[in-house]
């Protein structure tokens, strides 16, 4: 029996990393998985990876951008299926720069693409929660959101704000049984994060030293976390920041 039998759950940014490992958890955990994301191709072979292994997931292309859009899909879910149990909001935009040199567009397209996507979103998740008396929202952060890294100030900022949103629906939607978590990653093996490396495999190799467990995360570990404050089993667990970043943020601190 899966942790996620009969759940119907929504997860964004689902082409790759992170969120493609959710995707693919929730299904083999029992939940029919709605996802979205730019890239048709990598929604479609997901689906023949979920199907494959005996789920159910159904992909739509999708610009979270576009925040009306974004939310109609989450609506759009909950009525094909008659409900909505889970919504995972798993994706970013940012990029690598100082702060002072920032210009005020693309500090905004950060907070476009990271908090006001979010709340679009997570809005319209507890409006269609709340009359059915439960529901659990997964919101992913970063750790460079709680510490300060030079050269991500505008992607920072906006992923704090994210965190703060989220942890006041977290308070504001607790009576109504509607559980609002933020995941916290540090560094993951993902293919955004090589980029960052500029895929140079000697610049990485010394990132993963710098981390107490020597190593990055995978996205497998983070789809694990979300998983977990998704499921009933953090079923008293709301407002809750979870950090999987292999000790990263208590060296730090």
């Amino acid at each position: 029996m899966g942790r996620l039998d009969g759940k119907i759950a929504f997860v964004a940014g689902a082409s790759s990393g992170i969120g493609r490992a959710t995707a693919k958890r929730f299904a083999a955990e029992g939940a029919i998985v709605a996802f979205c994301a730019r890239r048709a191709e990598l929604l479609r072979s997901l689906e023949a990876e979920i199907a494959e292994a005996g789920g159910g997931g159904h992909g739509q292309v999708l610009d979270i951008g576009d925040l009306d859009a974004y939310a109609g899909a989450l609506e759009t879910t909950a009525a094909r299926f008659g409900k909505l149990d889970i919504f995972v909001h798993n994706a970013m935009y940012g990029g690598f720069s100082p702060l002072i040199d920032t210009p005020i567009a693309e500090w905004r397209e950060n907070f476009r693409i990271n908090a006001e996507s979010c709340f679009a979103a997570t809005s319209a998740a507890i409006r269609i929660m709340t009359p059915l008396g439960r529901g659990a929202i997964v919101n992913i952060a970063t750790i460079s959101a709680l510490r300060s890294v030079p050269g991500l100030g505008a992607y920072a900022a906006s992923k704090a704000a994210l965190i703060q949103m989220s942890q006041t629906f977290a308070i504001e939607t607790a009576a109504a049984n509607i559980r609002v978590n933020i995941v916290v990653p540090g560094v993951i093996d993902t293919e955004t994060m090589r980029g960052s490396f500029a895929n140079d495999p000697t610049i990485a190799a010394a990132a993963a030293q710098a981390i107490p467990m020597g190593r990055f995360g995978t996205p497998e570990e983070l789809a694990a976390a979300v998983l977990f404050l998704a499921s009933d089993d953090a079923s008293y667990v709301t407002g809750h920041c979870l950090l999987v970043d292999g000790g990263k943020f208590a060296q730090l601190g």
